[in-house]
């Protein structure tokens, strides 16, 4: 049973409070996936072992923070790419380079702008019904600019992104609106760049919070996460901890998670 985070409806990287529910919901739970099932269910997959794809963390990170540099390469390679992949389907999209002309989803366009799946570098060109609109019909909030600000939303300024039909109802004549134009395209450069598909973001904008919640969620996927503990007696003692810390894991990623309309 897939269960969901609760609600929280963002723009880039601003967000508005979530609200407040009585279901202790884990971040594990809304990435659709646990730690035992996750291992569970790839183990006989060796590829995602072999070598990282698309990672949003590495190695060195996992092993500092679960303070484990013993375990079998695999190991990790296995528990970051599960992580990296968990990110991605809780944020409903992903992080990385693209340099192309996209046409926009329904459930992005809105009155008020367009609600991009991926953060802007440079926007070239915005077309709706194949008309390119003019530059200053529009403003965006590019990473390179303000990589805290909202890097996914373009805010209409004058672009018409509705269409309409005349209604002469007797009394007067007036548009009403009808839907979203049929095609809207943005070309530009997007995401966080990258050296290759088997490390992680080199881009100086890439969130740090990403890369913290893949490491986190990474070190609990080890099923090899160790935290010390003092006891009653003043003792230390080492314990370990299989289980993703969801409220602070959750904190980080919810200000990347994509606006659906």
């Amino acid at each position: 049973m897939a269960i969901s985070g609760p609600e929280v409806r963002a723009v880039g990287s601003q967000v508005s409070n979530p609200t407040p529910t009585s279901t202790a919901t884990t971040t594990a739970e809304s990435l659709g996936i646990t730690t035992a099932l996750a291992l569970a269910d790839t183990a006989q997959d060796n590829t995602l072992g072999s070598e990282l794809v698309k990672p949003y963390c590495t190695i060195a990170d996992v092993k500092g923070y679960i303070k484990n540099h013993t375990l079998d390469t695999s190991v990790y390679i296995l528990a970051i790419n599960l992580a990296s992949r968990g990110i991605e389907k809780f944020c409903q999209k992903d992080f990385w380079y693209r340099e192309e002309t996209y046409r926009v989803q329904d459930d992005e366009i809105a009155d008020e702008g367009i609600y991009l799946r991926w953060a802007i570098r440079e926007l070239t060109e915005v077309k709706v019904n194949d008309e390119v609109q003019a530059s200053d019909s529009y403003y965006f909030t590019p990473i390179t600019t303000d990589p805290f600000g909202p890097n996914s939303f373009i805010k209409n300024l004058s672009m018409k992104l509705y269409n309409t039909i005349v209604q002469d109802n007797a009394v007067v004549t007036q548009a009403k609106r009808v839907g979203f134009p049929k095609k809207v395209e943005v070309t530009g450069k997007f995401g966080y760049t990258i050296k290759d598909t088997n490390t992680m973001p080199t881009d100086e904008y890439f969130p740090a919070g990403i890369r913290r919640a893949c490491t986190i969620i990474a070190g609990a996927f080890t099923n090899h996460n160790r935290r010390e503990e003092v006891g009653v007696d003043g003792q230390r003692q080492s314990l370990l901890s299989t289980e993703i810390p969801h409220e602070e894991v959750y904190s980080l990623l919810k200000k990347y998670k994509r606006v659906r309309l």
